[in-house]
């Protein structure tokens, strides 16, 4: 891999300039360098290519090979890696996003040992108990987290809440409430 800049297609076909994700995770892994990370993952389908191809190299290994195995949704191979890294608090989250996607809610809620005072281990924590389907769980969570939530947070979450009691309507505003202060919030678009 090189460490300089990559070139990458746009949407219309013509190459751009692009940095290698690879290499936004140089150095401390922290919450903001994950999410400029899976905005480099995601930017096209060769940069997810690419990283699967990495993965069948020797120099992927370490927590750079776990991060890699969890944006591409290889959750049992990356939690095995990730587990090392847990008190990060933001490899914390997406080990926490691998055990849920696993069925390992627990585990999940576990390593969210921060959620009571960092918003986005609250909502990994709550993204984990509604994946599982565990209603009652996910209302007591939200309201010991509601105040650390962004207002969007709060409206996305209550709607998911107002859906696991069959109240469409009354989620779809909430959505739309989430939606109206982030219009590309990524939960409420879906």
């Amino acid at each position: 891999m090189s460490d300089g800049p990559i070139s990458t297609s746009n949407d219309l076909g013509t190459e751009r300039p692009g940095t290698d994700p690879l290499n936004v995770l140089d150095g401390a892994i922290d919450h903001a360098r994950l999410r400029e990370f899976r905005t480099h993952v995601f930017r096209s389908v060769h940069e997810i290519e690419r990283l699967r191809d990495w993965l069948a190299t020797p120099v992927a290994r370490g927590i750079k090979r776990g991060l890699v195995l969890w944006s591409l949704g290889r959750h049992a191979e990356a939690a095995k890696l990730l587990e090392e890294h847990k008190d990060n608090a933001a490899v914390a989250i997406c080990l926490a996003r691998s055990y849920a996607a696993l069925g390992r809610t627990d585990d999940a809620l576990k390593v969210l040992s921060a959620r009571k005072s960092d918003p986005l281990q609250a909502a990994a924590a709550l993204h984990a108990l509604e994946r599982a389907g565990r209603r009652d769980e996910f209302q007591k969570v939200l309201g010991e987290c509601e105040k650390l939530l962004s207002e969007t947070e709060r409206f996305y979450f209550q709607g998911r809440l107002r859906e696991f009691d069959g109240d469409a309507v009354g989620a779809i505003a909430c959505y739309d409430e989430a939606l109206a202060r982030d219009d590309a919030h990524p939960d409420a678009l879906f």
